[in-house]
């Protein structure tokens, strides 16, 4: 693992409502331990993952991700640009939504 990322879960979306009901989507699906959302952050955990909404731009670099959900509405430039790279290596899981 690298040593500087930010290892998670995440949901990548630009639309914060969106994410926060996929995360609470997760959150049901699962046995949720923990719930933190406030206006612009979102995070949850459940059993031993830590799932965040990250939306993607540049600020979202330095993070890795497990497993990820993508918002079918992200533009192709950010796909390759910022959400790939931020999957590659590490993600075991990827899904869109």
């Amino acid at each position: 693992m690298s040593a500087n990322a930010h290892h998670f879960c995440i949901v990548f979306s630009n639309n914060e409502i969106r994410a926060k009901e996929k995360l609470e989507e997760i959150a049901c699906s699962a046995e949720c331990t923990k719930k933190d959302f406030g206006r612009g952050y979102a995070k949850i955990v459940v059993g031993d993952e830590e799932w965040m909404w990250v939306r993607p731009s540049d600020i979202a670099k330095g993070y890795r991700a497990h497993k990820a959900w993508i918002d079918e509405q992200c533009t192709i430039e950010q796909l390759n640009n910022i959400i790939l790279p931020i999957c590659s290596m590490y993600c075991e899981e990827m899904k869109y939504f």
